[in-house]
């Protein structure tokens, strides 16, 4: 390996990337970057099922748990780090492990690392957030930007806040911003390949509905209070799956059952999402998950891209 290389292993939520990963250095050398948007984050460790400190410790990684409690990542800032990462080390691998599909798009693509939003126009929108509701803000994008209002849903509401937080602050389109930002961007430069592990979905049910009681034995709850003690409860990231369920458990929202039950669900749609994103990739080498000859498959592609 003469030159510096980026395997990045992706899939749905649970389907075992992180084991792959620990497997690929392990044979090959270099190191683990993760590129899931809530491990990145100090703080979210049992609910994200976050790599412990021992098995970290294996091989060298980057990305997890960097983001302090109460501060906010992005994809473009992700993109810049994970760029700086590679620059600044010196190891000839570097393994990217993670499901969020934007994070690998922002680095592999180009995005606007750091777009210029007035800090008082995030103000403005977060304060029309709350005055117009979900279906306000959304007209009010279709006021703004009818074209770009009609690509995205009315319930995605980080999309459309995001996207209005660009208008008022370069007071363009979302049309004209996507033109002089594809005139500019500028791709990864490194040779990249991805591994993506599949996974049936009722064999995926049935270790999320496991993964979800070996949280609760290790103290998913007690994270969840901790954070919420600590003045969190409204902290972009405890609204992800798993941890906003979490708080409906312990305000009294949801019993047992009803938690278990929406933990699943919700869990489910996610992976579902996933997997319509990584399925427009036609350069996923997709391999069975918890297959026998899995790992002897993703190890023979990745000899041939190494080599």
């Amino acid at each position: 390996m003469s030159e510096k290389k980026v395997i990045f292993i992706v899939g749905p939520t649970a389907s075992g990337k992180s084991s792959l990963s620990y497997k690929i250095t392990d044979h090959f050398g270099g190191c683990v970057v993760n590129c899931d948007s809530l491990q990145v984050y100090e703080g979210l460790n049992i609910g994200t099922a976050k790599p412990s400190a021992e098995e970290l410790s294996t091989v060298p990684n980057y990305l997890f748990s960097e983001v302090k409690k109460g501060e906010e990542f992005t994809a473009g800032k992700f993109r810049k780090r994970a760029l700086e990462i590679i620059e600044s080390t010196d190891h000839k691998l570097y393994v990217f492990v993670g499901g969020s599909g934007f994070y690998i798009q922002a680095l592999v693509k180009g995005m606007f690392e750091e777009t210029p939003i007035k800090e008082e126009v995030k103000v403005q929108v977060k304060k029309l957030s709350t005055e117009l509701g979900t279906t306000g803000l959304y007209k009010l994008l279709q006021e703004k930007d009818p074209g770009y209002a009609s690509s995205i849903h009315e319930n995605d509401t980080y999309r459309v806040g995001r996207a209005l937080e660009l208008i008022l602050s370069l007071n363009k389109s979302m049309a004209q911003i996507s033109e002089e930002f594809s005139s500019s961007r500028t791709e990864m430069p490194y040779p990249h390949l991805y591994l993506g592990a599949k996974i049936d979905r009722e064999y995926l049910r049935k270790k999320v509905a496991l993964r979800l009681k070996l949280m609760m034995g290790e103290g998913f709850r007690e994270e969840v209070e901790a954070l919420i003690a600590d003045g969190f409860a409204d902290w972009k990231p405890m609204s992800s799956v798993g941890y906003k369920e979490m708080k409906g458990l312990i305000t009294g929202q949801y019993n047992e059952e009803q938690f278990e039950e929406e933990v699943v669900k919700n869990t489910m749609r996610l992976a579902k999402r996933q997997m319509t994103w990584f399925k427009r990739n036609k350069d996923i080498h997709w391999l069975e998950a918890d297959n026998n000859e899995q790992l002897d498959q993703a190890l023979k592609i990745c000899k041939d891209f190494l080599l």
